[in-house]
C-alpha cells in the first residue's frame, strides 16, 4: 500500500509535467475545521428563553459578576473549540462561553477585544424574561 505522501508527491510530480502551470493545493487549505460535538451547548438551544436567561444568569453569577436578570440573550459563533453566547443584564453585557466538557468561561462584552476574543453582537440578542 502506498502511503498518502508518497502518492502526493507522485500526483505532484505528474502534474508537474504537464502544460501550463497546475498548483497543488496544501493539504492545510483544504482540509476542513475540526469541530468538536458539544451537547452541553445543543441543551442551551433547545431551552426555551426563560430558562436559558436563568442558565446564562447562573453562570454568571458562578463567575462573580454581577447579574440579577438576563434581559437579552443570544448564540453569537463559534470561537476556537468554544461555543459564544451573549447576554445582557442591567449591570453589563457578558461573552459566555461553553465549552463541550461543561465548563464555561464569563467575560464582560467591553473586555472582549483587549483579551483577543470575538466582540459581542449585542444587536443580536432576542429579549428575555430570566
Amino acid at each position: 500500500m502506498i502511503e498518502l505522501r508518497s502518492m502526493l508527491l507522485v500526483v505532484a510530480a505528474l502534474l508537474a509535467g504537464c502544460e501550463g502551470e497546475t498548483a497543488v493545493p496544501d493539504a492545510k487549505q483544504t482540509a476542513a475545521p475540526l469541530t468538536i460535538r458539544n451537547d452541553f451547548h445543543e441543551r442551551m438551544l433547545a431551552l426555551d428563553d426563560l430558562q436559558r436567561g436563568a442558565a446564562l444568569r447562573r453562570a454568571i453569577r458562578a463567575s462573580k459578576e454581577s447579574c440579577d436578570r438576563v434581559e437579552a440573550a443570544a448564540f453569537q459563533q463559534d470561537h476556537e473549540n468554544l461555543k459564544m453566547w451573549i447576554a445582557r443584564c442591567q449591570a453589563a453585557a457578558y461573552a459566555v462561553f461553553l465549552a463541550a466538557d461543561g465548563g464555561v468561561q464569563v467575560r464582560k462584552c467591553s473586555d472582549v477585544l483587549s483579551l483577543g476574543l470575538p466582540k459581542c453582537d449585542e444587536t443580536a440578542m432576542a429579549a428575555t424574561t430570566g
